[in-house]
């Protein structure tokens, strides 16, 4: 063989197998979209004033595609999403409508169901209807989501009486030797059972007459009955919303069978909580049997919650036993959260009799409303459950306190300037303290309205940012309290950033360039590729139509490659970053020279976020002015704006749900114990007095730690974030005002100047 047919012969071996490996690169790059999805949901209907778990079976109907991302939106605005359960677990997007899951390890593949649970709070919002939309999507942004097909209905009904009625006499008349008339009275209107054999065997009666008229006095007519015979029977009635009770067992005896004479009909009186009758005539007395007792009694508040409350009031109401049997009310509890949780109640009147009243007045609550529900215990053990009121207390007006920014686990600080740096394209989560209670709380960012929902257990609130355009934008929370008090704060300004991108030597965008992070990992002692997915962000990722990639790296230290089929690869220097930061680089790749991309061409990493018009913060002017008046001391612990006069002081503001807090502590207590000189106190904002106790006892803390449970230094501060550090001069004037982790160094250095 020739040189030159040699070299013909392997050029087409070349290029066959170049146009092959194209073209799998550029089938694999198209991700078809989720073609079909069922889901079904359970219940489709509630009752007012209740919470509700529904559970949903999501079904992925695709053939060959993973369902990487999923979202399920409220059925109704009039409902509240309060909670969710799912296994396995996925990371999840929370706002005021709706809750989105993205893949974390195990994908929803074809066939496949998962059975997300998602929790709602529900109003006195009787007769609303809506359903459910249920989105998948093979992506993990949630690109051109696919909406399941099925019965995603939903309605509200009237909340249900669950209270049975009431049995108050019962009486036995015209007995003859095959007859004999029951009769009772009810209090409320409910149909007519009685069941009976004559054998004393409670709760098993073969004979049964009964009436479907819902009334409340009650008679039935027992025909067709043995004469001399021993019957014995138990009333039932069931009221309209399918309440029963049925009183315990009695008895009668039929008179005996005489063909020549005419026998006078015998009329019983029966006490509903004895076991003996009173014939005319004598009759065998039955030998008695121990009954017992199913009624549940019933309680309700007389208190009169149509109006807001400064302070919680003596709550006040009734319970009644309406049973027969071993009457009497054992006791009373009460409930601020819906049912969750129980208390006995103050005061309890009438214990042991058929009727008690009660009274109990909740202390310590702070402004929000609150769910009351009361349950009674009879002596038998029967309990009884009264409807949910709800109790609005209202002493301050609504007001937002710290703030904490993420994305993903990364926590976002503010810069010097109280500035919050996203990428246009990522979502940030912003989370928010507040007292004044609070029930709904809305972000405007950007003419855009994010709404926040609470957590119902550590009381916080937050929601998800889209940052869609880059520009910077202030932040504003609007809030509204249970009484309609309405208030609006300015928080710190969002910066987006525009997004970094890879460019050809036109300057025009690159489509589909797989941009790599390398992190280095000290185990493995080398360079492995980034796992993005805990940050909620894909490693490697291809670029959009625009050329665009969005990364944002926590503190590490890495380098970025870039490569395209056909261009010249492209790899940062290695750099090494202290805190989460924006990757905003732009990348120009060049056309390969020759058939090989075995060596990137090494390029310098910028890490500048000066890329697009911020302008200047407009901040509270602290320095200079002497410190607000305020008084937050607690019995012989004395803080306030004047106990601090006559030595240099710092003041650090923190909350003990900001993940910085403890690492900010230590730090302070090492300032306080080294210089005995200063003054030295930690502040909790928002937090109540015996949760400041309870977070220093448990962190073992000595430096002087004071709370401000309603926030009075809030806005004259500026504390939109923590922590924050106030320097005070011995006469009371503010030196310096800092933001952010620092240091006892830092902080001894701020005081010396």
């Amino acid at each position: 063989m020739t040189t030159a047919n040699f070299t013909r012969k392997n050029g087409w071996i070349f290029l066959i197998t170049s146009f092959i490996f194209l073209r799998l690169i550029s089938t694999n790059a198209v991700q078809a979209a989720i073609s079909s999805c069922s889901v079904s949901v359970d219940p489709t209907s509630t009752e007012a004033s209740m919470t509700t778990d529904f559970t949903f079976s999501l079904t992925n109907n695709d053939a060959g595609n993973n369902g990487m991302w999923f979202k399920i939106t409220k059925p109704h605005s009039n409902v509240n999403i309060i909670g969710y359960m799912m296994y396995p677990t996925w990371f999840r997007d929370i706002s005021s409508d709706s809750y989105t899951f993205r893949y974390d390890q195990t994908p929803i593949s074809p066939g496949a169901t998962i059975n997300p649970h998602i929790t709602l709070e529900i109003g006195d919002f009787s007769g609303i209807t809506g359903n459910w939309v249920v989105q998948m999507s093979d992506s993990v942004d949630g690109t051109s989501p696919t909406t399941c097909s099925g019965n995603t209905s939903f309605s509200v009904s009237e909340t249900a009486d669950h209270t049975p009625p009431s049995i108050l006499s019962i009486n036995i008349s015209n007995i003859t030797f095959n007859e004999a008339v029951i009769s009772w009275t009810t209090d409320e209107a409910s149909t007519s059972l009685v069941k009976y054999d004559v054998n004393a065997q409670q709760g098993l009666y073969p004979f049964s007459k009964s009436e479907s008229s819902l009334v409340t006095s009650h008679s039935l007519t027992l025909t067709n009955l043995g004469a001399s015979t021993i019957y014995y029977f138990s009333v039932c009635s069931t009221d309209a919303f399918g309440n029963e009770v049925c009183a315990n067992e009695n008895s009668f005896t039929t008179q005996e069978y005489q063909a020549t004479a005419t026998l006078a009909p015998v009329r019983v009186e029966v006490t509903i909580n004895t076991t003996t009758t009173s014939n005319s005539t004598p009759t065998p007395t039955p030998t008695p049997k121990p009954l017992v007792d199913r009624v549940r009694p019933t309680v309700r508040i007389s208190t009169d919650f149509s109006k807001p409350y400064l302070i919680a009031p003596t709550i006040e109401g009734k319970a009644f036993d309406g049973g027969d049997i071993n009457v009497g009310v054992a006791g009373i509890e009460y409930s601020l959260d819906g049912g969750k949780n129980w208390l006995p109640v103050d005061n309890l009147e009438g214990k042991g009799k058929k009727s008690a009243s009660f009274e109990f007045t909740p202390v310590g609550l702070d402004d929000g409303n609150y769910l009351i529900k009361m349950r009674a215990k009879d002596s038998t053990g029967n309990v009884g459950q009264s409807k949910v009121y709800t109790m609005v207390v209202d002493r301050l007006p609504p007001q937002v306190g710290g703030v904490l920014y993420s994305l993903g686990p990364m926590i976002l600080k503010p810069d010097e300037n109280g500035r919050v740096f996203g990428i246009a394209g990522l979502q940030v989560k912003v989370t928010l303290g507040a007292v004044g209670g609070p029930v709904t709380m809305d972000l405007f960012y950007n003419s855009e309205k994010f709404s926040l929902i609470k957590n119902i257990e550590s009381g916080l609130w937050s929601g998800i940012i889209n940052l869609i355009t880059e520009g910077s934008y202030k932040l504003m929370v609007k809030s509204i309290d249970g009484a309609k008090n309405e208030t609006e704060r300015a928080l710190n300004s969002i910066v987006s950033l525009r997004p970094g991108r890879v460019v050809d030597d036109k300057g025009k965008g690159i489509k589909g360039a797989r941009v790599k992070v390398y992190v280095f990992e000290k185990i493995e002692g080398d360079y492995v590729l980034w796992d993005g997915r805990p940050y909620g962000q894909e490693n490697p990722q291809k670029t959009n139509k625009n050329g665009e990639y969005k990364l944002f790296l926590p503190a590490g230290k890495y380098f970025v490659e870039v490569e395209m089929t056909g261009k010249k690869k492209q790899r940062t220097e290695i750099f090494e970053i202290e805190k989460p930061t924006p990757i905003t680089n732009n990348f120009g790749l060049n056309k390969i020279k020759g058939f090989w991309n075995f060596w990137a061409e090494m390029v310098p990493i910028k890490l500048d976020n000066n890329r697009v018009n911020i302008g200047k913060e407009e901040k509270i002017k602290l320095v200079g002015k002497n410190l607000p008046s305020f008084d937050l001391s607690v019995g012989e612990d004395i803080f306030s704006d004047v106990s601090i006069l006559g030595r240099p002081t710092v003041l650090t503001f923190v909350s003990t749900w900001e993940p910085q807090t403890a690492d900010q502590l230590n730090e302070i207590e090492k300032l306080a114990k080294n210089n005995s000189g200063i003054n030295v106190v930690a502040v909790t904002v928002q937090e109540s007095v015996s949760k400041t106790n309870i977070y220093k006892k448990v962190g073992g803390y000595d430096v002087k730690i004071m709370a401000d449970p309603d926030g009075i230094l809030v806005e004259p501060l500026g504390l939109e974030s923590l922590p924050r550090h106030i320097f005070v001069d011995r006469k009371g004037v503010i030196k310096e005002s800092s933001l952010g982790f620092m240091t006892e160094k830092d902080m001894w250095q701020k005081v010396l100047e």
